[in-house]
């Protein structure tokens, strides 16, 4: 599941099929990287390393306030080695250090490329190009 600048959001139908706790909080997180302005926050940022930071930003505000993910494999700064309660910025800067050196960092954004979750993180090129194509046309 995503969203773009314009607020719209795309999913895949297979995330339909997760519990009503995980679709509830997938869409909180979602909102809420609208709601926290992470689209135009990004600036000319990477925007995979940008989405990892952005999503630590956030989940680990969900799990503080009881919202849970349950078998998603998703970003958390502890999964990373980084500190809670940190602006994605902060973790963007983080995790641009750890980049080449950090095994964790490269398995996980070697799983997000490949990922095979219909929901979370299916195909991120395939989504900036497609959200790319939306904007192209309306524009």
């Amino acid at each position: 599941m995503a969203v773009d600048s314009g607020w719209r959001c795309y999913y895949h139908p297979d995330f339909l099929e997760n519990s009503l706790e995980v679709i509830e909080t997938i869409l909180i997180h979602e909102l809420y990287h609208l709601l926290r302005n992470h689209h135009t926050r990004r600036g000319s940022r990477d925007p995979l390393i940008w989405n990892i930071a952005a999503d630590c930003e956030i989940n680990d505000d969900l799990i503080e306030a009881g919202h849970s993910f349950k078998e998603l494999d998703v970003p958390l700064p502890q999964k990373l080695g980084l500190p809670k309660g940190k602006l994605a910025e902060e973790y963007y800067e983080a995790l641009t250090h750890q980049r080449g050196a950090s095994k964790k960092f490269q398995s996980l954004t070697g799983r997000l490329q490949t990922s095979t979750t219909p929901f979370f993180y299916n195909s991120f090129a395939r989504f900036q190009s497609l959200t790319g194509r939306l904007q192209t046309r309306a524009g």
